[in-house]
């Protein structure tokens, strides 16, 4: 390809280490129209950060309820969780907890679609209430040319009021939906 999964793992590594050093909270969002574009940058970000920030960053990658992921070889399996909007688990219950109250340090990267980070939006909390609330710092959107505005918005719904977006695409791989 043209090296743009690499640069986006590099930059959103880059990102993560800043963070760090900085003590601050980085919520980042991998989002694609496909899981496989979120499982391509996914992994070898994760791959990375492992060498970089020995396990300081905490990996997600959400699933919708009954689905089996169609994971790529070599995929950090132990990261996927299931979301049930209606029913969230303790797990997905903590995660929400550490995306909308950070602390000092905190750095979660989460790999979703648009429809499945709108769910994580609309999740219900343990008093059975819905709630919207900025969740991510950084959005990066892969093969962007790929996702039509409505589904980029429902992405964009979840970013905090000085977060930063990433669109990235390669029309020489994969034509764009508009021209």
């Amino acid at each position: 390809g043209t090296g743009k999964s690499h640069t986006l793992a590099a930059t959103i590594n880059a990102a993560l280490l800043q963070a760090q050093t900085d003590g601050r909270p980085l919520r980042v969002l991998i989002t694609a129209f496909t899981w496989s574009a979120i499982d391509n940058l996914l992994q070898p970000t994760f791959e990375q950060a492992e060498n970089l920030l020995a396990g300081a960053a905490q990996f997600v990658r959400l699933t919708g309820r009954d689905q089996v992921p169609n994971l790529p070889e070599g995929f950090p399996d132990h990261i996927v969780r299931e979301l049930n909007r209606h029913a969230p688990s303790a797990e997905i219950q903590r995660l929400r907890r550490m995306l909308t109250s950070p602390a000092a340090g905190d750095l979660v990267v989460m790999g979703a679609t648009p429809s499945q980070t709108l769910n994580l939006i609309r999740a219900r909390n343990a008093g059975g209430e819905t709630y919207a609330e900025p969740l991510f710092d950084l959005i990066v959107i892969d093969e962007g040319s790929q996702l039509d505005v409505a589904h980029a918005t429902l992405a964009l719904a979840a970013a905090a009021a000085r977060g930063h977006v990433i669109c990235a695409g390669d029309p020489k791989q994969m034509a764009p939906i508009h021209k």
